[in-house]
């Protein structure tokens, strides 16, 4: 299975959020991607991905919101690479409209008459407070700012330690509390059992 990634920064992405010719041979992984490799039930690659400060907006008439037309502008760029699926994770940063604007997105991008399937979720606050509720903290999605968090309590700022996170935690016990989290690994394992 092929698959585009999109995110907001390296951490996120690995070298993926990288130009071609800066990218290491093979790239390093990112969460994102890190989160697929413990849940997917088959193998993919990953063939591309983007940065969302790069995505190519979607215009549409009339016009949307830009993050509606950021998620179908990945679906037409993961379209034209030809990939299975598109995943992605945007951070909610406070913004509570977001997930109602990315929602719409993917509503568009599912009843488009594009080919991959799309997967996103919206990251409350921030990705690294997934981390944090891989760490096993309770309350993680409330906090404003848990890179802070992240870094303080636990020692980790660097993407290495990030990814390391994600591939020594247990998924089965992660708290109830990290909807945001639960909802995007739920989709990912059942998008992929029936992609395969």
């Amino acid at each position: 299975m092929r698959v585009f990634l999109a995110g907001e920064g390296p951490d996120d992405l690995g070298d993926w959020y990288h130009p071609p010719q800066y990218r290491k041979d093979p790239p390093q992984t990112g969460i994102i991607e890190a989160l697929l490799r413990r849940v997917a039930a088959h193998d993919f690659t990953v063939i591309a991905a983007r940065p969302w400060k790069a995505i190519r907006k979607y215009r549409l008439r009339p016009p949307r919101r830009p993050e509606v037309q950021n998620v179908l502008g990945l679906m037409l760029e993961a379209d034209e690479a030809r990939s299975d699926f598109l995943i992605f994770v945007r951070d909610q940063d406070g913004d509570t409209d977001r997930q109602a604007h990315i929602d719409e997105g993917l509503r568009l991008a599912r009843e488009g008459s594009f080919s991959p399937t799309p997967i996103g979720a919206v990251a409350i606050q921030e990705i690294e407070a997934w981390l944090l509720a891989l760490l096993g903290e309770r309350r993680s999605e409330q906090l404003s700012d848990p890179k802070t968090g992240l870094k303080e309590r636990h020692g980790v700022a660097d993407r290495p330690a990030k990814v390391a996170i994600v591939e020594g935690a247990s998924l089965d016990t992660l708290p109830d509390d990290a909807r945001s989290l639960r909802t995007f690994l739920d989709e990912v394992l059942a998008s992929f059992v029936q992609g395969s």
